[in-house]
């Protein structure tokens, strides 16, 4: 693996990263404010 490869390997992973946290925090906002919504 070249220093290149390496570091487009590096960059993809940061992102799908991301995305990830991105989409988990959504989803965990999502969830909290539907429980609290059913509450009241």
């Amino acid at each position: 693996m070249t220093n290149e490869e390496m570091d487009a390997a590096l960059m993809q992973f940061v992102n799908a990263l991301g995305i990830f946290i991105t989409v988990g925090l959504v989803a965990f906002h999502y969830i909290t404010s539907t429980v609290k919504d059913a509450e009241e």
